[in-house]
């Protein structure tokens, strides 16, 4: 798992210590104070939350590169199946 305002939206498809891919704009909604903005990488939608009107010349079908720190990725295990008997 990835908190939107971990993943970054990028200029360059490299950054120092990040992991980043290339992906497309799925959606920007603008909140007034804040924008996010979905990104489809592959299969996966990633958000990227941004302060103000930082979704401006973002739109559905746009290239775009995302990038976050390895830190910052959340594993959720899967729950464990309940096993009866010995």
């Amino acid at each position: 798992m990835l908190r939107p305002e971990h993943v970054e939206l990028l200029k360059e498809p490299e950054a120092p210590g990040l992991i980043t891919d290339q992906g497309f704009v799925e959606d920007v909604i603008d909140t007034g104070g804040q924008t996010v903005v979905t990104v489809r990488v592959g299969e996966h939608l990633l958000a990227s939350r941004r302060l103000g009107m930082a979704g401006e010349g973002l739109n559905p079908g746009v290239p775009v590169f995302v990038g976050f720190r390895p830190g910052h990725v959340h594993i959720i295990a899967e729950p464990a199946t309940h096993r009866s008997g010995p």
